[in-house]
């Protein structure tokens, strides 16, 4: 799909394969285009994501996941232009018809030609781990 906004555009593509009946495959990009004044130094700011993700009913209850991620960010004049990686992976568990438990660890490494005016870095390296437990009602 594709989004005309006042100031900027967004569009989406997504794909999604079955190889088996128990593994999907899904490929996505997207892109985001913001036409604006978006600080004293940038006039446009624009991000496209690749994605590729991955899921399995190893068990009748059980899904695992995985996926990989870039957003490369440009921004305009003196904007920052980066790129940032990410990759995850996870299990989601039904305990009931109305529960379920989730796990879900991910690695970020952005890479930034962006630095303040103290000479810090705006690249980072980031590991997440998260735990949900859901109920439906």
């Amino acid at each position: 799909f594709a989004v005309e906004q006042a100031r900027g555009f967004t569009g989406r593509a997504a794909v999604r394969f079955a190889s088996s009946e128990f593994t999907d495959h899904t490929l996505s990009i997207t892109h985001d285009r913001n036409q604006d004044i978006v600080n004293p130094f940038v006039n446009y700011a624009q991000e496209t994501t690749y994605m590729y993700g991955i899921a399995s009913n190893i068990m009748r209850n059980l899904t695992v996941r995985g996926d990989i991620a870039l957003v490369d960010i440009r921004e305009s004049d003196f904007g920052e232009n980066a790129d940032l990686w990410r990759v995850g992976a996870g299990a989601s568990y039904v305990l009931g018809p109305k529960v379920r438990a989730r796990f879900r660890y991910e690695y970020w490494h952005k890479s930034s030609d962006m630095r303040a005016g103290s000479g810090t870095d705006y690249s980072y390296h980031r590991n997440r781990a998260s735990i949900f437990l859901e109920y439906d009602f």
